[in-house]
């Protein structure tokens, strides 16, 4: 995608870096991100935030949307029970994601010195594309088929879908549980 990008906008500085890992210093009036701080393991989350304040020049600002508490909370349930119906059982909480509360979000920003001005969670059921829900699994969740057996993977997703039904389907269609934690921080002048 980046390659892409700089093709189609030369001018623009395109980097592929590690954001927990941000190396720069009070170079931007802002840092956006969507659907990504999620997938940074909950340990980074210090580092990263850290990162962003640095990199954030006085009176910047950060906006993020990702998964916030309880996302996925009945897709994981239902993750979970289908894994332990073919003997291989996990934690509640397993899974790839942090999806943190307002308030511990709030307390690793303001950690770093930024300063949270509007944070807000909120349930977004999203429908699933393709109406597969093992393809969505596959592609957002494949910690979880990885555990499985290939001779009881059909076994695992019916039972994913079996648990999920009634809580994720509707009229046949698939969503999605998402709760999504939005964040405005400021970086003090």
């Amino acid at each position: 995608m980046i390659d892409r990008a700089r093709e189609l906008y030369p001018t623009l500085d395109l980097r592929v870096a590690d954001a927990a890992g941000l190396a720069f210093e009070g170079e931007f009036d802002a840092v956006f991100s969507n659907a990504v701080f999620h997938w940074i393991a909950r340990e980074r989350h210090p580092d990263l935030a850290g990162g962003i304040a640095r990199a954030l020049k006085p009176g910047g600002r950060l906006v993020t949307e990702f998964g916030g508490k309880d996302n996925l909370r009945w897709l994981r349930v239902a993750l979970v029970e289908a894994l332990a119906s073919v003997g291989v059982p996990v934690e509640p909480d397993f899974g790839p994601w942090y999806f943190p509360s307002i308030g511990a979000y709030a307390s690793t920003l303001e950690a770093v010195g930024l300063e949270v001005v509007r944070a807000e969670l909120y349930d977004r059921f999203t429908r699933v594309d393709d109406q597969s829900l093992a393809s969505w699994i596959e592609t957002f969740a494949a910690d979880f088929p990885k555990r499985v057996p290939p001779a009881h993977y059909d076994a695992f997703i019916a039972e994913v879908e079996r648990i999920a039904r009634p809580r994720l389907s509707r009229e046949g269609i698939w969503y999605v549980d998402y709760r999504r934690l939005r964040v405005e921080a400021i970086k003090p002048s």
